[in-house]
C-alpha cells in the first residue's frame, strides 16, 4: 500500500516500521529516525501514555521520520520511550498458564487457576503422584512486563506451555528399559522431544513436543515451591533456570559435567526456604524491584550471572565453599522440616548433654 499510495515514502516504511517486522534495507535504515539514537530500536514499539499523546511510540519514531523532526522527536520521548527496565531473564511462566493449586491450605479443594492467579501460600501440584508444594516465593513477579516466551505444543496435553528459554522442564529419556527424566532449559528442546505430562489425577504418561512457536505475553511469573517443581500446564517444570542454554547440567574445563543446575539451585535456595519456614509472615509480603525481581534473587541472580562469565578454574574455587556452606543450611533445613528427624536429633542431643553433665557430677564427687 505504501509503495502504490505514496511512492516517496517508501523508504520511511522500508526502514521505520519494517525494521521491527524484521526487515533489512541499509539504504532506508539511514533515512529512518530512531527516537533511541543510532540504530537502537524501540523497546516497546507499542508503547502508548506519558506523555505521548495520542499516537505510540512507534508512531512518533515514524511521524519524525517524516517530517525530518528526529532531533525534536528525541528530546520531547526518549525518556518515555527508551527507558530501559532491567530484566534479567525473564526466567518464568506466562500468566496464562493453568496450574492445580489448594489455596493457603494443603488440605483445602483442589482448584485449577491461571498462573497470575497464583500467591505466596498456596499449594501447587508438584510432582507425578498426588503431592502439593507451598508456595514460599516469587523469584519473578511482575503483572504488567512484557515479554516472549516459548509456546510448547505437546501431544495428549490439552494447552500448551508458555515458558521462557532459560527456565528448566523435564524431559522424558529412554534408554533401553530404563526411563528417567532430566530438568532441561526450555530453549534446548526440539520437535520430537517427550516431555513428563501429569494428569489431573496425578498419572504420568510422556507427551512428544508437535511444535514451538513464540508469544508476546504481558505478565512474567516464577513461582518458587518447597520441592522445587511444579505442574505447569499438565507439563512438569522446575521452579528453577538453567545458566547454560543448551543444558540443566553446570559444565566446566570444556564440557565437563559438574552438577545439574536443578539440583545446584534447590540447594543454594535452603536458605530463603528456611527462613520463610521460620518467618512465613516476612515471605507472604515479600517485596519486588521494579523489573519484579524478588529482593531474595535479585542480587544473588547479578553475582551468579558474573559468575558464569568466569573460566572454570575461577568458579570452581568460589563454588566449593560456597556450596559447601549451602549444604549446611540444606541439611538443617531437612532436620526441622523432619518432625520425627528433629525430635531424634533433639533426643540425642539431650541425651548427650545428659552425659556429660553426670561425668562432671562425678568428677566433682
Amino acid at each position: 500500500d505504501a509503495r502504490r499510495d505514496f511512492p516517496e515514502n517508501c523508504p520511511f516504511y522500508q526502514g521505520g516500521i519494517g525494521s521491527y517486522c524484521g526487515c533489512t534495507n541499509p539504504v532506508a535504515a539511514e533515512s529512518s529516525c530512531r527516537i533511541c539514537g543510532a540504530d537502537t530500536l524501540l523497546l516497546r514499539p507499542q508503547q502508548v501514555g506519558g506523555g505521548l499523546g495520542d499516537l505510540s511510540c512507534i508512531q512518533h519514531e515514524f511521524l519524525a521520520s517524516l517530517t525530518r523532526t528526529c532531533s525534536s522527536a528525541q528530546s520531547l520521548y526518549q525518556d518515555i520511550c527508551c527507558e530501559v527496565i532491567p530484566v534479567l531473564g525473564p526466567f518464568c511462566f506466562s500468566g496464562t498458564n493453568q496450574v492445580q493449586v489448594k489455596r493457603r491450605n494443603a488440605a483445602a479443594a483442589v482448584t485449577t487457576i491461571p498462573m497470575h492467579e497464583l500467591q505466596i501460600g498456596d499449594y501447587v501440584k508438584d510432582s507425578t503422584d498426588l503431592t502439593y508444594s507451598r508456595v514460599y516465593s516469587f523469584g519473578h513477579y511482575h503483572q504488567d512486563t512484557e515479554a516472549t516466551f516459548l509456546q510448547i505444543h505437546v501431544a495428549d496435553s490439552k494447552n500448551p506451555l508458555e515458558i521462557s528459554s532459560d527456565h528448566m522442564v523435564y524431559l522424558h529419556q529412554q534408554q533401553g528399559r530404563t526411563s528417567s527424566k532430566k530438568a532441561v532449559p526450555a530453549g534446548s528442546l526440539s520437535v520430537g522431544d517427550s516431555l513428563v505430562l501429569v494428569t489431573t489425577g496425578g498419572n504420568t504418561s510422556f507427551g512428544v513436543v508437535h511444535s514451538i512457536e513464540t508469544i508476546v505475553r504481558h505478565g512474567v511469573f516464577a513461582p518458587f515451591t518447597e520441592s522445587g517443581n511444579l505442574v505447569v500446564s499438565g507439563i512438569l517444570a522446575s521452579s528453577f533456570v538453567s545458566m547454560e542454554a543448551d543444558s540443566g547440567d553446570m559444565t566446566i574445563f570444556g564440557g565437563t559435567k559438574l552438577v545439574s543446575y536443578q539440583w545446584l539451585a534447590h540447594v543454594f535456595q535452603a536458605p530463603h526456604r528456611l527462613f520463610c519456614t521460620v518467618n512465613n509472615n516476612i515471605c507472604m509480603s515479600e517485596s519486588y524491584n521494579e523489573a519484579g525481581l524478588s529482593q531474595w534473587v535479585a542480587v544473588p541472580l547479578e553475582a551468579a550471572l558474573w559468575w558464569t562469565g568466569q573460566n572454570s578454574f575461577v568458579k570452581l574455587v568460589l563454588l566449593l565453599p560456597t556450596l559447601a556452606l549451602m549444604l549446611s543450611l540444606y541439611a538443617v533445613e531437612g532436620v526441622i522440616r523432619c518432625s520425627w528427624l528433629s525430635v531424634m536429633v533433639g533426643a540425642f542431643l539431650w541425651i548427650a548433654h545428659s552425659k556429660m553433665a553426670r561425668r562432671k557430677t562425678r568428677k566433682l564427687d
